[in-house]
């Protein structure tokens, strides 16, 4: 799909906006109070991240002590096929999803068909497509129908590589009654090529706390899968690595962090709950762990009590052992590992990467996964442990699973691909090892 960017700066502040080209909106910088989709966000949703992310991105000044902000006003857009619509979330968009259910498609297709009918929104990020006036299964023009059930909208699916036999199976394991697992509410290793996250953005991350010469130090990452588990890499709890860098204990396991600099954090006078510190009851490391080749490495840590799950604090789900990666998705890396900067970043940030095809990946085994192309967005210091993540459109909501964990990379991060635990193979001896 074609768009056309348009940049915005005002007082050192620049963003972004991708318009679909059949899209027409009108965008004005006015007086937050002047702006009724603001208002209507205020009013409704005052406490969501969507709308805090909406006054964040938008502002655009001050004028006589009032904020202003970019406001958008949607007239229209023109589907595929030549009708009005408007510019809508996918779940909110009953004809599409009519017609997606009556196809029985895969995730894979699904997210093609989206695309293909995808318009883009200023204020925030959220996948939307220009939705039909007409519902196309009580529409006259059995044209469109036509053309929406025929093969544009199932594209060719991309074999993969190597010879492992994944059959297409996403559903979610069953390690936590949770419901709401891997929901967001809305990088020595670093993310390299990354952005800042949202407040509440992953909010199953963990930040674990060493002991150090000089008092704790951030020394790597992880991913809250229980209400008593955090999955990280083993090579964070060995003692000869740790050694390496001058670090003693694991001392504490954080959750629900944003900015390492703050207590509370928060975005326009909308604050998130102060993050919460667990100490450890027990570490149990993949007995076959290499120290030397890194195979195997894969830990948990056991909290010494129950994590009480909020908007920003909650599990990322895990993937069915049989899951089948197709090769050309985009995954999340995150963390708060060094940038490109080569200075460790107070708040989170993420990136996305695709599996690599590098020479470098080609004698991984099964229980890896190579990610990340040297376009410089990478893993880097201080990110080990932590997740690639895999969205899923599941319902109304993207769900997202940890594929992977960060393992190892090379020393000028951002040139060569990054290597994972390939989280699907260890789901055995996750179940094993949890109580």
């Amino acid at each position: 799909m074609t768009g056309v960017k348009v940049w915005w700066c005002l007082f050192a502040f620049c963003f972004v906006i991708i318009f679909d080209q059949s899209t027409t909106t009108h965008i004005e910088c006015i007086p937050l109070k002047d702006c009724p989709m603001a208002m209507n966000l205020i009013n409704t949703q005052k406490y969501a991240p969507k709308t805090i992310k909406f006054l964040k991105n938008s502002h655009c000044g001050i004028i006589n002590h009032e904020p202003l902000i970019f406001c958008p006003s949607f007239i229209g857009c023109k589907t595929r096929h030549a009708q009005n619509g408007t510019c809508a979330h996918v779940h909110n968009c009953t004809p599409l999803l009519k017609i997606v259910n009556s196809l029985n498609l895969n995730d894979y297709e699904r997210m093609e068909f989206y695309e293909k009918h995808r318009c883009f929104s200023p204020y925030d990020e959220d996948f939307r497509v220009c939705c039909p006036m007409k519902d196309p299964f009580h529409s006259d023009d059995n044209s469109i129908w036509d053309r929406a059930s025929h093969s544009p909208f199932k594209p060719h699916r991309p074999t993969r590589d190597d010879s492992t036999d994944r059959s297409v199976d996403d559903s979610k394991e069953d390690f936590d009654a949770n419901e709401e697992c891997g929901i967001s509410v809305n990088g020595n290793e670093r993310i390299t090529g990354g952005k800042s996250t949202e407040l509440g953005e992953y909010p199953w991350m963990a930040v674990l706390l060493y002991e150090g010469q000089n008092g704790l130090i951030n020394g790597c990452g992880g991913s809250l899968i229980t209400d008593r588990y955090v999955l990280t890499a083993a090579h964070c709890l060995h003692k000869d690595i740790l050694r390496r860098y001058n670090l003693k204990e694991l001392k504490y396991v954080v959750l629900g962090e944003y900015d390492l600099r703050n207590r509370t954090d928060c975005i326009y006078g909308e604050c998130s709950e102060p993050p919460l510190y667990f100490s450890i009851k027990n570490k149990i490391v993949h007995s076959k762990f290499s120290n030397i080749t890194y195979t195997n490495d894969i830990a948990l840590i056991e909290l010494d009590k129950k994590v009480k799950y909020s908007d920003y604090v909650k599990p990322i789900c895990l993937p069915n052992k049989n899951i089948d990666l197709q090769g050309n998705e985009s995954f999340v890396i995150a963390g708060w590992g060094q940038t490109s900067t080569r200075f460790s970043s107070p708040t989170k940030q993420k990136a996305r990467v695709k599996l690599s095809k590098s020479e470098d990946c080609k004698n991984i085994s099964k229980r890896q996964i190579c990610a990340g192309s040297g376009d410089g967005k990478d893993t880097c210091n201080g990110d080990s442990g932590g997740p690639l993540m895999l969205g899923k459109i599941q319902g109304s909501n993207i769900v997202n699973f940890l594929i992977g964990i960060t393992s190892y990379g090379f020393n000028n991060c951002g040139t060569r691909p990054s290597f994972f635990s390939f989280v699907p193979e260890y789901l055995d001896w996750i179940k094993q090892n949890i109580n």
